[in-house]
């Protein structure tokens, strides 16, 4: 699955008819990282620099896919997302380089068979030429990138080649299932590989938002704590950053600090029904029940036409014993669904009225007709 993904982002450089949608799109940076130039240094990985340019077309990659899923990513989505868009960059810079110092052979032959294969994928030459021209590649360069990605494609057969897998364990198995354990056990070998690379590296992020979030994942929590810090230093505005400090004083068990972030999150961002739930449900875990009930009932108040939320709030009413405060939030679940339910169209909309009355006029008309005879 990783040389996969790889791949996809070696195609995604090369095929450059992308820069179209790189070029349309709006920048939806979170924080700190969207207020750097391009030109800035947002990594660094054996003393080579990755840039803030090259982290915005990941993320923006990343960000179409996810909108496609999910809707646009908010709060500590958002920066999760920007969070792996980095790591892919670092894992890709890790990757190749590991590749070229392997030394692995590629004969002109490949090179030259792939990027026939490329060419293939437009119109015609001079499109391809063109979009050379857009992306700034020479076809020199463009195939120094091919060669590259073959080397990359020998060491991924070769990591895989090493992954330990006995079929005859597996004999009462069927060939599929059989695949898919092998499959598995090859993505583990390459998991534990990129995990050696990452800890022979040396990787400096200088964001401090990404450098807090990393931290925070390889469990180095008071490092995180004061990466947060930095990070509201550097983008006071981002209430978020809130939420994320929060929930690394959870980890540590600092619980009446993590509530503290969380209420000054609650603050910046007042119709974030979300952060409500989350701020309710640090007080229950501290043992405020009164004051999570409170909050609660204040996001129902605020977002009546969340429909999502009502239902959320319902279930943890039920949970805390408040059946009134859950009705309530069911009733308002029940009027969201009735105001988008399709609305039947009148007789007179349909025709059936006017039908129906010139029926019955043709009746009654009929009816006077044999009175009179």
């Amino acid at each position: 699955m990783f040389f996969a993904n790889l791949r996809k982002q070696m195609r995604w450089i090369i095929i450059v008819v992308v820069i179209a949608f790189i070029a349309g799109s709006v920048y939806l940076g979170v924080g700190s990282v969207g207020q750097q130039t391009a030109e800035a240094v947002v990594a660094v990985v054996n003393g080579r620099d990755i840039y803030y340019s090259q982290f915005q077309r990941s993320y923006l990659n990343n960000v179409q896919v996810y909108r496609q899923l999910f809707g646009p990513p908010q709060g500590t989505a958002a920066e999760e997302l920007m969070y792996l868009s980095l790591r892919g960059l670092i894992d890709t810079e890790l990757v190749y380089a590991a590749a070229a110092a392997a030394n692995l052979p590629v004969a002109d032959a490949e090179v030259d068979e792939a990027l026939a294969d490329l060419k293939a994928a437009f119109a015609d030459e001079a499109s391809f030429r063109d979009a050379l021209r857009q992306s700034g590649l020479t076809e020199r360069r463009l195939r120094e990138l091919i060669r590259e990605d073959l080397q990359v494609r020998k060491l991924e057969k070769q990591m895989r080649a090493s992954a330990e897998f006995d079929e005859s364990e597996y004999e009462d198995l069927d060939e599929q299932s059989v695949a898919a354990l092998r499959q598995a056990a090859e993505d583990r070998e390459v998991q534990t590989w990129l995990r050696r690379l990452w800890d022979e590296a040396d990787i400096v992020i200088y964001d401090a938002q990404l450098r807090a979030h990393h931290l925070m994942r390889e469990g180095r929590l008071e490092e995180a704590v004061e990466a947060y810090r930095q990070a509201m230093v550097d983008d006071p505005l981002n209430g978020y950053l809130h939420v994320s400090l929060g929930a690394v004083y959870e980890q540590m068990g600092r619980l009446d600090d993590a509530i503290a972030e969380y209420e000054r999150a609650v603050q910046s961002y007042d119709m974030d029904g979300d952060l409500r739930i989350r701020l309710a449900l640090a007080y229950l875990d501290a043992g405020r029940d009164e004051d999570a009930a409170a909050t609660l009932r204040e996001a129902g108040e605020l977002l009546p036409w969340d429909a999502e939320l009502q239902f959320s709030l319902a279930q943890l009413f039920t949970s805390m014993g408040l059946e009134e405060d859950a009705q309530r939030a069911m009733d308002r679940l029940a009027e969201i669904q009735q105001a988008f339910m399709p609305v039947a169209p009148s007789e007179e909309e349909t025709g059936e009225g006017a039908g129906a009355e010139a029926a019955e006029a043709d009746g009654e008309a009929e009816e006077t007709e044999d009175q009179s005879n």
